[in-house]
């Protein structure tokens, strides 16, 4: 059973991290990631996942009101 997730808005200049629970249907903003060298915060991110120890991780992907992509949703999935 799915309780807690981490969730990602991927951008290339932040990455916006929340926790969520799924009882509750309910998330928090944690922080906001800043790249290092022009990539994510993998060792944060990984600290993250240590510390809230999710069932799931959850990544936004970017779409356009159709649901095609923008210039933003391959840079996300490849995060993902």
């Amino acid at each position: 059973m799915i309780n807690r997730v981490l969730g990602f808005d991927y951008g290339t200049r932040k990455i916006g991290v929340a926790v969520g629970q799924t009882i509750t249907a309910t998330a928090t903003a944690l922080e906001t990631l800043l790249p290092v060298k022009n990539k994510p915060d993998w060792q944060r991110i990984s600290q993250l996942i240590d510390e809230w120890r999710p069932d799931a991780l959850i990544v936004g992907l970017p779409l356009n009101v159709d649901d095609t992509e923008t210039d933003a949703t391959a840079p996300a999935k490849r995060f993902s």
